[in-house]
């Protein structure tokens, strides 16, 4: 087994994973959110900082607040049209840099969007992984066992 070979595999699957985009109304306009997947180590990270909501039955099945990790996401940009702006940057740096001009467009936005963004987002970095697992010919097959010598 090539080590050096299948890391640059990785590293190049990794750069070939394309972002969600899912539109969303934000005042009295259509635009686009873009998120892009997360690494295992960013995203469980993030996913680990939010942890599940006692009473969500749904948070409990995922084991984390996928509310609190979309309005926390750190790769996500509003396009319009051939504009893509970062909004995972925080709207004062001096003031209060944890708070996001993601933060304010996310609260402002209606319950069936929010929930349309979480679908995404958790699509992007949850089932597009097991969609990878399961071409790559490893789900169902498991693992062979050696004959120990």
């Amino acid at each position: 087994m090539d080590l050096d070979s299948l890391i640059a595999k990785a590293r190049a699957s990794v750069d070939k994973v394309e972002p969600v985009d899912q539109e969303v109304l934000l005042g009295d306009e259509i635009v686009k959110v873009r998120f892009w997947p997360l690494t295992g180590g960013p995203w469980r990270a993030l996913t680990a900082t939010h942890p599940p909501r006692a009473k969500s039955v749904f948070d409990q099945n995922v084991g984390y607040n996928l509310d609190a990790v979309v309005r926390n996401y750190p790769k996500v940009f509003i396009v319009d049209g051939d504009e893509v702006v970062n909004v995972a940057v925080p709207v004062d740096p001096e003031d209060d840099p944890s708070h996001w001009r993601w933060h304010d467009i996310y609260d402002l936005l209606s319950g069936p969007d929010m929930k349309n963004l979480s679908s995404a987002v958790w699509g992007l970095n949850e089932y597009e992984h097991q969609k990878r697992f399961v071409a790559a010919g490893k789900a169902s097959a498991g693992v062979r066992k050696k004959k120990r010598s």
